[in-house]
């Protein structure tokens, strides 16, 4: 296993202009390489829009983890406009993958690569599936992968003789909390003065996906069941 994983996003903006933003993660950790080193702002700090649910102690972390995180990224596309077409290209050790979106669509795959891969102990069980990033997935693709990835630790805990949940009981928590963490997210970039609204929408569309796994997890995946458990049919 490579030290270092990479995910470079390379964006075709209108007029021309190019755009681009490379994500790397510690394989060993799976946490991601600050993009650099650079003063934080008032709006990464940990006491600004705290999550209520935080977990982490103001005087060992000044910070917030996802927001110091995420700063790069949102003063990069401080200037753009979320309904903008452009044509994004993901580059990765395997392949390269290219779509014709909007730049929030291609934000907003960015901002949840960073924020599974921060130090937010409510991200933790996605490091996994951050590690086997898939841009530009379906909520149908995002569920199987929540579900393989979950059973897959489930399956690493029980080998060493560690509780392990088959039944996905755990799931509804960690999106709830998931989700408190993107509403503390939005707020403090709702607070910040951009002149583009990129950064923004693209969090409120990771949000969406959240609310939307959050539901099928409520209704037990009961859409996907006839894909996997498929019944004879009678006389």
């Amino acid at each position: 296993m490579p030290p270092l994983r990479t995910f470079t996003y390379e964006f075709l903006l209108p007029g021309g202009l190019r755009r681009s933003y490379q994500v790397r993660l510690d394989s060993r950790s799976g946490e991601i390489i600050p993009a650099e080193n650079r003063p934080l702002s008032r709006w990464t700090e940990l006491d600004y829009y705290r999550c209520p649910h935080c977990p982490l102690d103001p005087a060992q972390h000044a910070y917030c983890p996802v927001a110091s995180d995420l700063e790069a990224l949102v003063d990069a596309f401080k200037d753009e406009l979320s309904h903008s077409p452009c044509t994004v290209r993901v580059i990765t050790a395997e392949r390269v993958y290219m779509k014709e979106v909007t730049v929030q669509t291609g934000v907003y795959g960015i901002f949840g690569l960073i924020m599974a891969t921060s130090g937010c102990p409510h991200f933790q069980f996605l490091k996994p599936m951050a590690y086997f990033h898939l841009p530009f997935s379906t909520v149908e693709e995002t569920v199987i992968r929540v579900i393989s990835t979950y059973l897959a630790t489930q399956y690493f805990h029980a080998k060493n003789q560690e509780e392990a949940d088959w039944t996905l009981a755990g799931l509804p928590a960690f999106y709830h909390n998931i989700q408190q963490v993107n509403e503390g997210i939005i707020q403090r970039l709702r607070s910040l003065s951009k002149r583009g609204d990129a950064h923004t929408n693209a969090m409120a569309i990771l949000d969406a996906f959240a609310s939307m796994l959050s539901l099928e997890i409520q209704e037990q995946f009961q859409s996907y069941e006839s894909i996997f458990i498929r019944k004879s049919g009678g006389d």
